[in-house]
């Protein structure tokens, strides 16, 4: 069976969410290929060369994943909707996850694009990665 592989897009700040959601999906069986939050500690500081190798690593994961999770905060993150147009421009589906309260979750302009799902809990995401990772089985067992 083949794995469904996940990257998860967040702040550079969030890494560790992102960490602490890697851990939780692969005990689901998913494959993550969100490597930067791996490797992501204390504050960001970019250079050329480092955005150039950075970019290089999302954009490979992204090609390598089935889908993206959207990790949408109150405030910061904006670099994350690099990663979200990229998986649209490869056809990939996103989960747009906006966090905080209702009253401070972020709906951007992006957000309403095509291939574009929305989900409001964590247990809506876990329902459409089970509901894609069931559609990949089933497309390579056919």
């Amino acid at each position: 069976m083949s794995k469904l592989s996940i990257y998860v897009a967040a702040p550079y700040a969030r890494a560790e969410d992102v960490r602490r959601l890697h851990e939780e999906y692969r005990g689901l069986g998913y494959e993550c290929t969100s490597l930067w939050a791996e490797s992501a500690h204390g504050p960001e500081s970019l250079t050329q060369e480092i955005a150039e190798e950075a970019m290089a690593v999302n954009d490979a994961g992204v090609e390598k994943a089935d889908v993206l999770v959207m990790l949408v905060y109150p405030v910061g993150g904006a670099e994350s909707f690099c990663e979200m147009t990229r998986a649209l421009f490869l056809q990939k589906p996103v989960l747009y996850c906006p966090k905080g309260p209702a009253h401070e979750r972020r709906f951007m302009l992006s957000s309403y694009r095509s291939g574009v799902v929305w989900c409001l809990s964590e247990d809506d995401v876990r329902e459409k990665l089970s509901t894609y990772a069931a559609y990949k089985f089933a497309k390579s067992e056919s």
